[in-house]
């Protein structure tokens, strides 16, 4: 779709070259930006030249290329230029707007809530607006999701599929592991959407036994891998230092057996350090290298008894 984003945040250039107060500028210009990311707010940086070159001013817009921007955020302590002042005054006669806050700066579409460290993006497309939503902080995120007139559907773009928020209860909010993206797709239209999967309950697994497989040591000329051949023992989960060493790199096999739950059914490893493969009675549920380390386990896959 097409990206959009109205805002943009003012770079004073003129600060940094004069050097006068440099540093401090600096530290506003990077704190504002920092803070209406952490608020969601998609925005590009915008100096006097391209304030100034603008052809669309006197109707409150500020354009450059096929960008197009109605708010702009200033740095408080700024020193703009009668030039860029004058041009700033008709922008606001033609109905653009000025803000000197992250606070003040609310999105378009103010749907989202809880965002906190996340990164959002909107984007048109013919049949209504797409937000991608992606968590960057190290902690698990729930962002909630007002639903509006139009209909409201979840993406979940690891697995490639799509669900209607109604069914996935929005107002309970989507929970986004670190390093975890989705996607939210508001329009008019019906979509065909796939049956809602949400596990009812949870089982956490106990009687893990552990084995180291190989270990990484460094060589005379490189980094060696070595075969490791020891028998599993019994290991609780956590970091590996009070088992193998805190100087052990290398890889091993946890191993334990569940009981066929009642109905479908999700593996969530929790935390990872920091690549795994999951093997479910015999068969790869394949590799992963960063969060979430979740798994839906297959139908097929599962027995009374079960492998893992």
């Amino acid at each position: 779709g097409e990206r959009v984003c109205d805002v943009a945040l003012y770079y004073p250039v003129n600060d940094f070259w004069g050097g006068v107060k440099a540093d401090i500028l600096a530290e506003e210009f990077d704190s504002l930006g920092r803070e209406m990311e952490a608020k969601g707010i998609d925005f590009d940086i915008v100096d006097d030249d391209v304030i100034a070159t603008s052809d669309a001013i006197e109707r409150g817009l500020v354009r450059m290329g096929n960008a197009c921007y109605r708010r702009i955020v200033i740095p408080k302590s700024a020193f703009i230029p009668e030039k860029t002042k004058a041009l700033l005054d008709r922008f606001v006669s033609g109905g653009g707007e000025i803000y000197y806050s992250a606070d003040d700066v609310v999105p378009e579409v103010k749907i989202l809530e809880g965002l906190g460290k996340t990164r959002t993006m909107k984007r048109k497309l013919d049949n209504g607006e797409l937000l991608c939503i992606f968590n960057e902080d190290v902690a698990e995120k729930n962002v909630k999701v007002a639903l509006n007139a139009k209909k409201t559907y979840y993406i979940d773009i690891n697995e490639g599929r799509i669900y209607n928020l109604d069914a996935l209860d929005g107002a309970a909010g989507v929970e986004l592991q670190s390093g975890e993206m989705c996607a939210i797709l508001v329009t008019d239209e019906d979509i065909k959407c796939e049956e809602c999967f949400a596990p009812t309950n949870s089982i956490e697994l106990s009687d893990f036994s552990f084995r180291r497989t190989n270990s990484f040591v460094i060589g005379e000329r490189e980094l060696e891998s070595h075969d490791i051949e020891e028998k599993a023992e019994p290991i609780k989960l956590g970091c590996w230092a009070d088992r193998v060493g805190i100087e052990f790199s290398g890889s091993g096999i946890y191993e334990t057996r569940f009981a066929r739950p009642s109905n479908s059914a999700v593996l969530d490893l929790g935390e990872v350090r920091y690549t795994c493969e999951v093997f479910l009675n015999g068969s790869s549920l394949g590799v992963k290298v960063m969060p979430p380390y979740r798994y839906e386990l297959p139908d097929g896959l599962l027995r009374e008894d079960n492998l893992l």
